[in-house]
């Protein structure tokens, strides 16, 4: 009885940590994503100032507000990524924890 709870516990652990795992590289490929387009709109800003000065005010005005928000979304990206680090991290704690109770039964 004792035996069957622990492996169905253990189960319960390892459905979780894949979940966190899965969510973990999800969120890892969209920061890659917004780092990429961050530093693609970086290089039109540099590019847009030097082809047009006459514009060069708002469409710089346009770019940096843009970046400024690609940045905001790396950071709040960086902030889900290590949430998601702890919680594996627990959840693998708590997986080897069910794990070595299944396995000294």
């Amino acid at each position: 009885m004792l035996k069957k709870l622990i492996y169905d516990e253990l189960l319960h652990a390892n459905e979780n940590l894949n979940t966190i795992e899965a969510r973990f590289y999800e969120v890892t490929n969209h920061l890659i994503e917004a780092e990429m387009d961050l530093e693609f709109k970086k290089a039109e800003l540099i590019n847009s100032s030097m082809m047009n000065k006459d514009n060069e005010d708002q469409q710089g005005a346009q770019l940096m507000l843009h970046l400024k928000g690609e940045y905001m979304q790396c950071k709040k990206l960086g902030i889900e990524l290590n949430a998601l680090k702890a919680n594996y991290n627990s959840a693998q704690r708590t997986f080897d924890m069910w794990k070595k109770m299944m396995e000294s039964q």
